[in-house]
């Protein structure tokens, strides 16, 4: 039964589902639709699973305008105080912002769980046990909550939570948080365990999440918090119309969650989903054959039986493709003619901004796990017919290869991502004016981690070392002076790696002419590594969307001056 009345909920339903396209359309999208013939829409079943923990009278649904009498005809429960409707979509921070104001103008001691309208839950019990856990974590604490999901796969469709030590009862800190990525580095989330998918669903008590919002989203609460007095009041809406569009179009996880200075936790519920149905599998091959019916009839050819059509694909002369950026997961689908195109390649996503630089890192993470598990069942073997001597030594010559392995990554990370900022910065058209740039600025300086860090600064502005943690960038410079080291003295303590900064913490590791590395610090090098591309991929795209928006801005409002962002470089 439902008895704690400081407990709020907000489902998020004012998307327009464009992945789901035809089945969801912008008049009517997929949290309006009833996918799996229950007779309610995954609207309705959100709703209906959060009033069996919160009182239905403290569910709000933040919604479009557009779907206003949508929400109203499949929920006519709700009194229209409880539909919170958007005069324009600005993503979910602004959204979450105004349902918190809106919120705390009821109950300033509101506990609110934030929720798409459209996560499919097959085990009810278990996943309200865990948001009725999570809401009094948070009634508690100073604390921000989402929820994170045990993989049972590398799946490349969602966003991933690195957790850090434990905090309680299944409670964790979140180390970082990561988009979407490739199937070879999911595949080194998911090997690591220290990550979780993140399930989108958050939970914090009203007050924190504000202040929140407020010391990282200054130029969102700035729009909203002059409303204080208007929020719950007839004069609401006019306050939302006029001023809500005027904020800016970012997510909670990249505005707050990522940046949030107060402790994060991942309440960590390992059957919080389950594989996709049949009944799923069938509908998204209607829609497959739904696309390559309509090109039949563009070009006025009859169409293949759908039975014929998933027969041998890859032996017709028309087939189907589908696109998909695979860090923010822009999808489109497209019918090739073998005979008449040829398949374009997709290594830039004009959606999200992310270029083939993170694919390349993520590559070679994927090599350095081959490499890795290849070394250990070597060393196994090893282990089990040759004496422990032997064994050490052929341990010690497959740590180094990764040590090498490992300090590439890392050179890659930082020598990619420069060139890659380079190019958006526009400084010219000139292709030889970049490379003189990256020539004067790199060689084998971003093999060194402290010039890297100052060509970074000096170029853009940029202080890699003060976005890492220490322990990661001393890990950094660790894996570059012992990389220096086994490449240019194979492998032997010398003076000069004695002057390093990373000798102090080896030195009682030293066996001359050696130093003793166990399999530990291979493991924990890689969280590191791994913990740096994501630091700084995100930096990246911070950057990248300032550089390019700026570029933008100038090439339309002092055209004289600017670079034409759009020309073709000579």
């Amino acid at each position: 039964m439902v008895t704690n009345k400081d407990n709020f909920c907000v489902i998020m339903g004012g998307g327009i589902g464009s992945r789901f396209w035809p089945f969801s359309r912008k008049t009517l999208p997929k949290q309006f639709l009833d996918f799996f013939g229950t007779g309610r829409s995954l609207l309705q079943q959100t709703f209906d699973r959060f009033k069996q923990v919160i009182p239905m009278e403290n569910i709000l649904i933040v919604t479009n305008d557009l779907y206003a009498d949508l929400v109203k005809e499949q929920l006519p429960e709700l009194k229209p105080e409880q539909i919170l409707l958007e005069p324009t979509r600005r993503n979910t921070a602004p959204c979450i912002a105004w349902a918190s104001y809106h919120i705390r103008a009821l109950n300033p001691n509101a506990n609110i769980v934030v929720a798409p309208s459209d996560h499919l839950i097959l085990k009810e019990g278990e996943f309200l046990a865990a948001i009725e856990k999570g809401l009094d974590f948070v009634s508690q604490s100073d604390n921000l909550l989402t929820l994170g999901i045990k993989p049972n796969r590398p799946e490349t469709g969602y966003g991933y939570i690195q957790i850090a030590e434990a905090a309680g009862d299944n409670f964790y800190k979140v180390k970082t948080f990561t988009e979407k990525p490739e199937l070879e580095l999911a595949k080194v989330f998911v090997e690591s365990g220290e990550f979780y998918w993140n399930s989108g669903l958050f939970m914090w008590n009203v007050n924190t999440i504000i202040k929140a919002n407020e010391a990282l989203l200054p130029e969102l609460t700035s729009k909203l918090a002059p409303g204080k007095d208007v929020y719950g009041t007839v004069q609401e809406k006019q306050f939302i119309d006029e001023n809500f569009p005027a904020c800016p179009n970012v997510s909670i996880d990249f505005g707050v969650m990522e940046k949030a200075d107060n402790e994060m936790y991942a309440l960590v519920d390992e059957e919080f989903l389950a594989k996709f149905s049949n009944q799923h599998l069938n509908y998204m091959k209607k829609l497959y054959y739904s696309f390559y019916a309509g090109y039949c009839k563009r070009i006025k050819r009859k169409p293949l039986t759908s039975e014929d059509f998933f027969k041998n694909m890859h032996l017709r002369r028309f087939q189907l493709y589908q696109l998909c950026c695979p860090y923010c997961g822009t999808v489109s689908l497209c019918i090739h003619d073998k005979k008449e195109s040829k398949t374009a390649g997709y290594n830039f996503c004009h959606s999200c901004g992310r270029t083939s630089t993170l694919k390349n890192i993520q590559k070679h993470l994927a090599r350095f796990v081959r490499i890795k598990r290849m070394n250990r069942i070597s060393i196994q073997a090893v282990a089990e017919h040759r004496p422990e001597t032997e064994k050490w030594l052929l341990a010690y010559d497959c740590y180094q290869i990764e040590i090498i392995e490992l300090a590439s990554i890392i050179e890659v990370l930082f020598r990619d991502y420069f060139e890659a900022l380079l190019f958006i910065s526009c400084e010219s058209k000139k292709d030889s004016f970049l490379e003189k740039i990256v020539r004067k600025y790199t060689g084998n300086d971003f093999m060194n981690i402290e010039k890297t860090n100052d060509i970074y600064k000096k170029a853009f502005g940029i202080e890699i070392r003060k976005n890492l943690n220490a322990e990661t960038w001393d890990d950094l410079l660790d894996i570059v002076n012992l990389r220096n080291m086994i490449v240019h003295n194979n492998g032997q303590v010398d003076k000069r790696f004695e002057s390093t900064s990373t000798f102090r913490r080896w030195k009682d590791r030293v066996d001359i002419p050696l130093i003793k590395i166990e399999d530990e610090d291979i493991a924990k090098l890689l969280s590191s590594v791994i913990d740096a591309v994501t630091i700084i991929s995100n930096l990246y795209l911070k950057e990248y969307y300032q550089r390019r928006n700026r570029v933008i801005a100038n090439y339309y409002f002092n055209k004289e001056n600017a670079y034409d962002f759009f020309a073709d470089t000579e």
